[in-house]
């Protein structure tokens, strides 16, 4: 037996998952390495319903906000698809968005910066539970439990060739932000630690107060700097 890929963990109870393996033409494949300086960063669709979960689980907020109906990522079959000979790399937001971005970072040996204010990219129903809980953005899109939504990236000269393409499916990809020349992650001016990030749950042992409490110390003072 080999294990091609994916997350290997372990828990108290028996969990039965199902994979389902596709087969693509090696020439039009989109992975996670490509990603440019200059390159134009994008979401498939707004984030943070995963993160509004766990808040409304926190807050005892689950009966009236937010509950696992609530939660019902979609599948990004299609605008998978339609990104071969579009993009220049992508990755999906299962371990939330910041994760996502820091990996790509990492992998790719660039710098990532998100321009846009962090409440622009919530889901609506996220940015419900993030005004009822009286919390910044930010734990909501660096928390660990994400969705299914797609970060990718395109040079420049593809805008036009994605926004037809995209109008075609009924799709309106969010633009967030940039990959620039250097490394690491950027909230607008503000640099964010994405590897401490990443490790934080694990780090507090899984005590969910104080993994929100990491999670606002590690907060930039302002999400976005617009001036940057």
């Amino acid at each position: 037996m080999h294990v091609l890929g994916g997350d290997t963990n372990e828990g108290p109870e028996l969990t039965v998952t199902v994979a389902a393996i596709g087969v693509v033409p090696i020439e039009q494949a989109v992975t996670r390495l490509g990603m440019r300086t200059g390159d134009l960063m994008f979401l498939s669709g707004s984030v943070g319903s995963g993160a509004a979960l766990a808040a409304a689980r926190l807050f005892n907020l689950q009966s009236t906000l937010f509950d696992e109906e609530n939660y019902r990522p979609p599948t990004r079959l299609a605008e998978g698809k339609l990104l071969r000979g579009i993009a220049s790399a992508c990755m999906d937001t299962s371990d939330g968005l910041l994760a996502t971005l820091d990996q790509l970072m990492r992998l790719n040996g660039v710098k990532v910066r998100i321009t846009q204010p962090l409440e622009h990219l919530l889901h609506p129903r996220a940015e419900e539970v993030r005004r009822a809980v009286d919390l910044p953005a930010f734990p909501f899109i660096a928390g660990h439990h994400g969705e299914f939504e797609l970060v990718f990236t395109i040079p420049p000269s593809r805008r036009a060739q994605l926004r037809q393409a995209a109008e075609g499916i009924g799709w309106a990809p969010l633009e967030i932000g940039r990959v620039e020349e250097g490394t690491g992650l950027f909230l607008g001016g503000k640099p964010v630690d994405g590897a401490r990030v990443r490790n934080l749950l694990s780090d507090v042992g899984g005590n969910l107060q104080a993994y929100l409490e990491g999670l606002l110390a590690l907060a930039p003072h302002r999400d976005v700097d617009q001036n940057s």
